[in-house]
């Protein structure tokens, strides 16, 4: 099991607030430490796993980034994708963030708008927007209070936040989440807990 937190720019405190929100054990984790490197170079995140993860053959790796280190989340993804095996990343308020190659990209954002025009820029078919939206901040800080929608659409190129009136061409299911428990969800999905 190997997930990689990539964090943001923002007091550590937040990152241990995700942790504990996440109900996961830290042991299980390797956190990027942005207090030592730019939370959004690809460069020092690529290089941080190649000096921390174990070099096992079928070690898949697992990010999870939020803002800046979203950035970094996706682009290391491709980059360790080359040599490695990468599960997904998990993209929250990666807005502007392209999915890059192959690897799962879900998207996880603070509120509707966010989440809209955030889906053109490519993910799975499953991603969470926060309902009543979220301070940016906040949705690093507290997966567990953010309530929201978990949209599933069948078409994952296909934007459709529910309370947008953008037509939609294929159906969309939403049912009502906090986002702790989605990315627990994924993380049962691809084995990690």
């Amino acid at each position: 099991m190997t997930i990689v937190l990539c964090p943001g720019i923002h007091p550590p405190a937040f990152t241990e607030s995700f942790i504990k929100g996440l109900d996961i054990s830290p042991h299980d984790l390797l956190v990027f430490p942005t207090n030592r490197y730019p939370a959004y170079s690809v460069y020092h995140l690529v290089q941080f796993l190649q000096e921390t993860v174990p070099k096992q053959p079928k070690q898949a790796l697992l990010l999870i980034g939020f803002s800046a280190g979203a950035v970094a989340a996706v682009g290391a993804a491709t980059v360790w994708q080359l040599h490695g095996s990468v599960k997904a990343v998990m993209a929250l308020d990666g807005w502007g963030v392209p999915q890059l190659g192959t690897v799962p990209l879900y998207r996880f954002s603070h509120d509707a708008f966010t989440a809209w025009s955030s889906a053109c820029l490519g993910g799975q078919s499953l991603a969470f927007y926060a309902d009543p939206a979220v301070a940016h901040l906040e949705l690093w800080r507290s997966p567990k209070t953010t309530q929201g929608w978990l949209i599933q659409n069948s078409d994952p190129a296909i934007p459709s936040p529910q309370p947008l009136t953008w037509t939609r061409t294929t159906p969309s299911t939403y049912e009502r989440s906090t986002m702790a428990e989605v990315l627990r969800k994924l993380l049962k999905k691809y084995g990690e807990i």
